[in-house]
């Protein structure tokens, strides 16, 4: 038995034989426009729809179920929603002759009708296991026209900075009054504690707008002692100089302006790489802070990638070649490496930092302030940009799907995050073409 939601999309592309169309009353049905699918709100599942039954043009709603029977299940004789329908289309007619709905509602069956390859594919897709549904029916890109993998792309790339990104923007701007510089700010913080201390990096940020790095500039050290006092990591006792001087200079500025540190419990330090701890990408931050004035203007006025990586080039203190942590040196042995190639602001870490902070932001402020160029700007440093490599992309690679640069990447994580994942194959490109393929190669052999 097809599923409503493919008979519903079957209905939308009018996948089944249109030819010589008639109701199960026995009237002629000529399909005009099938009507808008109202995928989301409340009522018919297509409005406005376009038919001619026998001799007269019917403008109104369609109602789509597996079986006639399901219109009383489903209790729509006693909703409102429903008097504007002049169509009800089932997948099998399973009601009574003289039945109330069939006596003075048009019904549609198209069982028969729909090819039977196409249901078998779609149940085949939901059943899958594996992550990727529509994998087993095609070996790579070159089963589906490059002309659809990359319009695809394209769109998936726009949603995932629409919402995702986007989201956090709005809500950003609405909690700052419109100040992109301190939303640039709060996100580019954010973005420092990659996956696993996110959410305290921002937390972070919120505390400690960028006001008060402004208003003390003048003195040494003053960056680094807010935000590693606000992390609550200047708690307890040192040795070292370093960490001693910052935890002083952090009491004299958290009495000034009433300051509330965060618990340092809610750091994650298990399974994170020394390259990617609180205290090193804390470091990092602010000697970035430290040598950049108003960020997001800076990043507007650049042009090039190149110069944009320049940015994110930071030169920590000392104290940082030799620890990873306040008061716990490490001893390198011999033909290590520079170390300080190991704190330093790598390649890697920038190129995160475009691709999921500054790329977005500066392409969210081109829309919004009309400035195309902007936005254009925005695309061509992502599609300069490698291609990402985590689980997700290594997932597409299993398959044959080899991401060109990051705005691919960031394309195939959307795709996979928001349609293979809740199997939503009827509004995916690639879905459509292979059921649109099995229709096709069905119709010819029938």
């Amino acid at each position: 038995m097809i599923s409503e939601k493919l008979l519903q999309f079957v209905w939308r592309y009018r996948y089944f034989q249109c030819q010589e169309l008639h109701t199960v009353q026995g009237d002629t049905v000529e399909i005009l426009h099938p009507g808008s699918w109202n995928q989301d709100g409340q009522g018919p599942d297509f409005q406005e729809a376009k038919i001619r039954i026998g001799s007269t043009l019917w403008v109104g709603d369609v109602e789509i179920h597996l079986q006639s029977s399901d219109w009383y299940r489903h209790q729509h004789d006693q909703d409102v929603h429903y008097r504007k329908l002049i169509l009800h289309v089932v997948y099998e007619q399973d009601l009574a002759n003289d039945d109330q709905l069939l006596q003075r509602l048009p019904c549609l069956a198209l069982k028969g009708l729909v090819s039977r390859s196409m249901i078998r594919q779609y149940e085949t897709w939901m059943r899958q296991l594996q992550p990727i549904a529509c994998a087993t029916s095609f070996s790579g890109p070159a089963d589906v026209p490059r002309l659809i993998w990359t319009g695809w792309k394209e769109r998936l790339l726009a949603e995932r900075w629409e919402q995702d990104k986007g989201k956090r923007i709005h809500e950003g701007l609405r909690h700052t009054r419109g100040d992109w510089e301190e939303v640039a700010y709060r996100l580019l913080v954010r973005a420092f504690g990659m996956h696993r201390n996110a959410e305290m990096f921002e937390a972070l940020a919120i505390r400690t707008p960028q006001r008060l790095f402004a208003r003390n500039r003048h003195i040494p050290h003053a960056t680094a002692a807010l935000l590693f006092g606000q992390a609550g990591l200047l708690q307890g006792r040192f040795q070292d100089d370093y960490p001693c001087y910052l935890q002083q200079l952090y009491a004299s500025l958290r009495h000034k302006y009433q300051l509330q540190p965060l618990n340092p419990a809610g750091w994650q330090w298990l399974r994170t790489r020394p390259a990617n701890f609180p205290t090193i990408r804390l470091a990092q931050l602010s000697c970035l802070i430290d040598q950049s004035v108003h960020l997001f203007s800076r990043w507007l006025e650049i042009n090039t990638l190149e110069a944009l990586r320049g940015l994110f080039q930071v030169k920590l203190p000392d104290y940082w070649l030799q620890h990873y942590r306040f008061d716990e040196p490490v001893h390198h042995k011999p033909g290590a490496g520079n170390r300080h190639q190991v704190n330093a602001m790598g390649k890697t870490m920038a190129d995160h930092l475009i691709l999921n902070v500054v790329a977005p932001l500066v392409w969210w402020y081109g829309k919004l302030r009309m400035q195309a160029h902007l936005q254009e700007k925005a695309l061509d440093w992502i599609h300069a940009l490698p291609a990402e490599n985590n689980q997700v992309i290594r997932t597409w690679k299993q398959y044959h799907i080899q991401p060109a640069h990051a705005g691919d990447s960031q394309a195939l994580y959307q795709l996979y995050q928001q349609y293979c994942q809740p199997r939503r194959c009827l509004q995916c490109a690639i879905g459509h073409h292979l059921l649109k393929s099995a229709q096709t190669v069905s119709r010819e052999g029938q």
